[in-house]
């Protein structure tokens, strides 16, 4: 028996072609817009969310060592005074500017 060649059903290939490719834009498209929203959700998260309780504490450490009388070497007797009364001896200090 010889082979027959003409009993490919070429309408019928070529529709599951289009509905395939059609389904895989799709897939692709609904992918892209998924990721995009996530993407944009962990954006909104990490930009508008941060929690500020790491710097808050940070500046309330260096405005109370800023502020306050302490010892830096009690060995070689260096302290540390509070910046107004620094900057107002060194204004002292340095006299009337003209």
């Amino acid at each position: 028996m010889a082979a027959n060649y003409d009993d490919l059903n070429i309408p019928a290939i070529g529709t599951l072609g289009v509905v395939s490719a059609l389904l895989s834009f799709a897939t692709i498209i609904g992918t892209q817009a998924i990721y995009y929203a996530y993407e944009r959700a962990q954006f909104e998260t990490k930009r508008v969310q941060v929690p500020f309780a790491d710097s808050d504490h940070k500046l309330n450490e260096q405005r109370g060592r800023i502020s306050n009388f302490g010892w830096v070497d009690r060995k070689n007797d260096v302290v540390t005074i509070p910046i107004d009364q620094a900057m107002e001896l060194v204004v002292k200090e340095q006299g009337p500017s003209t």
